[in-house]
């Protein structure tokens, strides 16, 4: 388990983000996102506090170590049960704002554990993948922003037939080492203040869209990543904006 100081001093990690048009050079002193930084951190004091700490950790079979209950896989209803209890518990104490770093990803991480378990022997290259970045998280103690909502540009037409083709996330090279992807992702809770974001198609794709249908992960500060932080209108009405969205 990472402290609250080590999860504040792991978003210094030179990852590029804009906030109202100018370049933000430190997530962690900027005046206006470092607030969100700040609250989301609340998933590491609790973690730390004698009061919270039963809850908010948990004994691992795999690994036969105490990790953070977030990155436990639910195996039983009493472990779904204490995964509900631990997110609400936390969404309390942080005032009925949901910190997100933990809980949105992991829900993601196991989401495609599930998916690639049922895709037979193509699903098994997949499952071991989705795991291996599991236990990377889990031990490192990481945090996870999830995109999944794309630009769409006209929303009566199949991604592969946009007249802006970077309107979805799409594959654009495969090499070697990984591929190459381009496009935008909106609405992007808490990607400031996360360590690694995970990127899920936003609908069905059908085989002319296959370039569309790519889940992958990307840490925060990869080459070619740039996030856009929304600011929060204090004119406009309740809800309508989140601060640290991208």
């Amino acid at each position: 388990m990472r402290t609250e100081h080590e999860y504040i001093e792991g978003l210094r990690d030179g990852r590029v983000i804009f906030y109202r048009g100018e370049r933000v050079p430190d997530v962690t002193t900027h005046p206006a996102l470092r607030v969100g930084a700040l609250h989301t951190a609340i998933d590491f004091r609790l973690a730390e506090d004698p009061a919270h700490r039963d809850l908010m950790l948990a004994f691992d079979p795999d690994t036969q170590q105490t990790i953070s209950r977030y990155f436990l896989i639910p195996r039983t209803s009493e472990d779904l049960l204490k995964r509900r209890e631990l997110i609400e518990s936390v969404t309390r104490a942080a005032r009925t704002t949901v910190p997100l770093v933990k809980e949105i990803g992991t829900d993601a991480m196991f989401a495609l554990m599930v998916v690639t378990g049922e895709l037979g022997s193509a699903g098994e290259k997949y499952s071991e993948r989705v795991r291996t970045f599991h236990a990377r998280c889990r031990d490192q103690d990481l945090t996870l922003a999830v995109a999944q909502t794309d630009v769409k540009g006209d929303r009566s037409l199949r991604p592969s037939k946009q007249p802006n083709p970077d309107a979805y996330v799409r594959i654009v090279d495969e090499r070697d080492d990984g591929i190459v992807v381009r496009g935008a992702k909106a609405h992007t809770s808490v990607s400031t203040n996360a360590n690694e974001l995970i990127v899920l198609p936003t609908r069905a794709m059908g085989e002319a869209d296959r370039d569309y249908a790519v889940s992958f992960a990307v840490p925060m500060n990869a080459p070619g990543l740039v996030l856009l932080a929304s600011a929060f209108d204090s004119a406009a009405p309740q809800g309508s904006a989140r601060s640290g969205g991208t």
